[in-house]
């Protein structure tokens, strides 16, 4: 079943400047825009801008080079993540024909058949699998796709209903951290001298509860954070002190948030774009380039239960070739 929603609403300006800024950065930093890697750690799905072609997807087996495949499809696709099963990858895409964004789901098993359309609605972005054929996704309250002035709103997908999530207008750039019966965001980077710490937006799923999750877990140079279901492990990147060419760069380390470990990724010094961990903790992918202008490259890591450094860290480029 399909299904739809249509509503209307109103944008906060703080937040739209947010996604603006999330969005450009995607375009100036790396031709990846998104980055997602199975739960096995096995399979890689990258998001690839191309000005001549409507975003191509690209598939990656890890464990066998050259065994990556291009997927270009006749619409543009805007976000995707792999489902919970390790042969689901979800996404998200716009046609020029309809009023509508599509959320759906390809089978990685059988890619020669077209992927299943799960839900219609304007501006989707950010599936998250929820399991039991729920999903959580963002959505716009208005039918105008145009405009930047219309209301963004997370919703619950699945079972035959469409759900609302409580409050609106939150965060509609990037995609929330799952944890128990909640979900929650870092609110903004922080730069300011008189902030101590990221702050840290909780909320709780329909009848759940909000994670507590405390922004002093984080150190103030924190960016972006991509953590687990389990609430055991985050992947944090983090604002570097600027190069000799004036130029910010990135970094990544590894936070366990129960005992506040928190250990560096060797050699992952550059620009970062996206971060993302696996619910079960145990992998995790960055879209990352030495240099702004150079081609993306991927860096895949590896984890053991209880560790805090990664076993294996390996980084791919479009051709699936480890570097």
């Amino acid at each position: 079943m399909i299904y739809e929603i249509n509503a209307m609403g109103s944008f906060k300006k703080l937040l739209l400047l947010l996604m603006l800024i999330d969005s450009l950065s995607a375009f100036a930093f790396s031709s990846i825009l998104d980055a997602s890697i199975s739960e096995d750690g096995n399979y890689v799905a990258l998001l690839n801008h191309d000005v001549k072609k409507n975003n191509e997807i690209w598939i990656l087996n890890t464990g066998k080079p050259g065994s990556q495949r291009e997927l270009t499809p006749a619409f543009a696709v805007t976000s995707l993540k792999f489902g919970l099963k390790n042969n689901e990858l979800l996404f998200t895409y716009r046609s020029k024909k309809e009023k509508f964004d599509s959320l759906a789901m390809w089978n990685l098993n059988n890619l020669d058949s077209p992927p299943v359309t799960i839900f219609n609605a304007p501006s989707l972005a950010y599936p998250i699998d929820l399991g039991d054929g729920k999903y959580m996704i963002r959505s716009r309250l208005d039918g105008d796709r145009k405009s930047y002035l219309s209301g963004f709103q997370w919703v619950l997908v699945g079972n035959g209903k469409v759900q609302a999530i409580e409050p609106k207008f939150v965060l509609p750039h990037a995609y929330p951290n799952i944890f128990e019966s909640g979900f929650y965001w870092l609110e903004e980077k922080v730069f300011d001298k008189y902030e101590a710490y990221p702050k840290i937006l909780s909320f709780p799923l329909p009848n759940g509860e909000a994670p507590k999750i405390r922004g002093n877990q984080f150190p103030k140079n924190t960016w972006a954070i991509s953590c687990d279901r389990l609430g055991l492990r985050c992947l944090r990147s983090y604002l570097s002190n600027p190069n000799q060419s004036g130029d910010y760069l990135y970094g990544l380390d590894i936070v366990m948030i129960k005992d506040g470990e928190q250990c560096k990724v060797q050699d992952s010094l550059g620009v970062i774009n996206r971060v993302s961990i696996t619910a079960n903790g145990n992998a995790a992918i960055a879209s990352y380039a030495q240099k702004g202008s150079q081609q993306g490259y991927v860096l895949i890591m590896n984890f053991q239960p209880g560790k805090c450094l990664p076993i294996i860290v390996r980084k791919f480029d479009f051709k699936g070739e480890s570097k």
